[in-house]
Parts: C-alpha cells; sequence; structure tokens
C-alpha cells in the first residue's frame, strides 16, 4: 500500500490506497496525489509532507511542495526525468489541481533556493541569481500572516481572463508591476535600500487594483497598523486576498514592527529565513 499524509505544523489529513490509479481521483490531498500518479512508483512507500507556514498563507508552499515532492519521487524511480523539467512538471500537475492556469514564477525560488531574478522571453524563461547580501534581507523583513488564508486561483484567473479580453487598464497595471520589478533588482544589486522602500511604496497601489478582494480589510488594518510602527513599506505576498504581507523595515525598528503586528487578533509573526540552497534529495 501507499500512505500519503501532509502537515501543517503537525496535523493535516492522510490517505491510503492500495492502487496507484486510485489516487488520479483522490480530493483530500490532490497535488501529493497527482504528483504521486504521475510518477507511478511501482514499490509500496510511506510519503511524508510537512510545512512549517500556515495553510493558504500565499509564500508559494504549494510550489515548494510540487519541487519536493517530484525531485522524491524522480530518484525513487531512478531519476526519470532530467532536473531541468522539474518546474515545468510542477506547473502542469498543479494547474490540474487548480483548475485553472498555474504561472511559473513561484518554482524558482523552491528549486534553486537563493535570491533570484525570473526573466519571461520570447525564446523562453531564464533565471538569473542576485548576489545580494542575504542576511540583510532578513533583518530588514517581517512576514506576517493576516490569520486569513487564501486562494490564488481566484485573482489570477480573473486577471488572465482580463488580459485574454484586451484590457487596457490591465495592461497598463502589468507594466507598470514590471517596470517595478526592473527597478528592484537594480536596487537590490546596488544594496540601495532606500530605492527599495520607494519602488516597493510605488508598486503597493498598482497591486491592489488588479483585482477586487487582492486587500481585506484585516489586511489594510495590518498595513496602516505596521506603518504606523515603523515600517517603511509593505509587499501583498502571492495573490493577496489574505495569506501573507512582507513589511520592509529598518533593523532598528523591526521589533517595533513584529510586536505591533503580533497585538492584532489572528495576526502572526513568522519566523523566516532565505533558502540559500533550494532542493536538495537526500537518501538515509
Amino acid at each position: 500500500p501507499t500512505i500519503l499524509q501532509s502537515l501543517h505544523r503537525g496535523v493535516g489529513p492522510q490517505t491510503t490506497v492500495d492502487r496507484i490509479d486510485e489516487l488520479g481521483s483522490d480530493d483530500k490531498l490532490e497535488l501529493v496525489s497527482k504528483v504521486v500518479h504521475f510518477f507511478r512508483p511501482e514499490m509500496g512507500f510511506h510519503l511524508v509532507a510537512h510545512s512549517e507556514a500556515p495553510a493558504g498563507a500565499g509564500i508559494s508552499g504549494s510550489s515548494a511542495l510540487a519541487i519536493a515532492l517530484i525531485g522524491a519521487l524522480n530518484r525513487l524511480v531512478g531519476n526519470r526525468f532530467d532536473p531541468r523539467k522539474f518546474i515545468t512538471l510542477a506547473a502542469n500537475i498543479e494547474t490540474t489541481v487548480i483548475k485553472v492556469p498555474a504561472g511559473f514564477q513561484d518554482y524558482y525560488p523552491a528549486f534553486y533556493g537563493s535570491t533570484s531574478c525570473v526573466h519571461f522571453r520570447a525564446d523562453g524563461i531564464e533565471r538569473e541569481h542576485l548576489p545580494i547580501d542575504e542576511d540583510e534581507l532578513e533583518r530588514r523583513f517581517v512576514i506576517c500572516y493576516t490569520g486569513e488564508p487564501r486562494h490564488s486561483g481566484i485573482n489570477n484567473w480573473d486577471s488572465f481572463k482580463r488580459h485574454i479580453d484586451g484590457d487596457r487598464e490591465l495592461f497598463a497595471i502589468f507594466e507598470k508591476i514590471r517596470d517595478a520589478a526592473v527597478e528592484m533588482r537594480a536596487a537590490l544589486l546596488a544594496n540601495d535600500w532606500r530605492a527599495v522602500a520607494e519602488t516597493m511604496r510605488a508598486a503597493y497601489p498598482n497591486r491592489k487594483r488588479l483585482a477586487p478582494g487582492i486587500t481585506t480589510p484585516q489586511m489594510d488594518l495590518l498595513v496602516e497598523k505596521a506603518l504606523a510602527n515603523g515600517a517603511e513599506a509593505a509587499k501583498i505576498c502571492g495573490a493577496g486576498g489574505g495569506g501573507c504581507i512582507a513589511f520592509l523595515c529598518d533593523p532598528k525598528r523591526k521589533p517595533d514592527v513584529e510586536r505591533a503586528l503580533a497585538a492584532e487578533e489572528g495576526a502572526e509573526v513568522l519566523d523566516w529565513k532565505v533558502s540559500r540552497e533550494g532542493l536538495i534529495v537526500r537518501e538515509d
């Protein structure tokens, strides 16, 4: 038998099946089941997926899970696929789970680790490693879970449809978000934290204009509270509508921001670190 279990902070559902074909229609652990169903290993095994992040945090947890599963299962079945295929596999499988097209950007941090700039070009996607001081990133950013899980497929699909329909307002917003990414790359490479803050502040209203529900009353309250207690800028994580918010702070004011956010009901300041290595597959 194959036993699948997914844990968020030690609790979560479990599925046990005797035949791999049964996983194709499993809906309790749909992402895990569909990845296992794709690889179709011929031996029984016990799979446990563990995450320290809250469910629905909007910080690419499902993408990290998909990459980790693909890496482990690919090793289990004898390295059937070249690792360069992992990101495409993850996006295609997750698309069948969320039932709308998945983006590609979230899989690159999970696969490569460290800090990246992802270039979307006509001839393909290129990942550029950014050689910046990642200790400084950790000193300056607070990541707060709002207490409200979100469903990324909803906001993303609404924007996708508007783009297909030729919404000129949406095109203009996308161009500003693109320009902000270019400016952020330059600011980080220059170690210019004033420019990082300015770029984040300018980009925040454009993200809110993308779709209704990008922020919630709880998120607006947390942003207001953080800015009043020393945060320099805010960034909605993922598609918004709940999940997490990242706050840029002067390191000296970071404790003040963390205390103010932690005092709000439902909010949780996450203990986070930059993953320097990305996907690692070990055999015990």
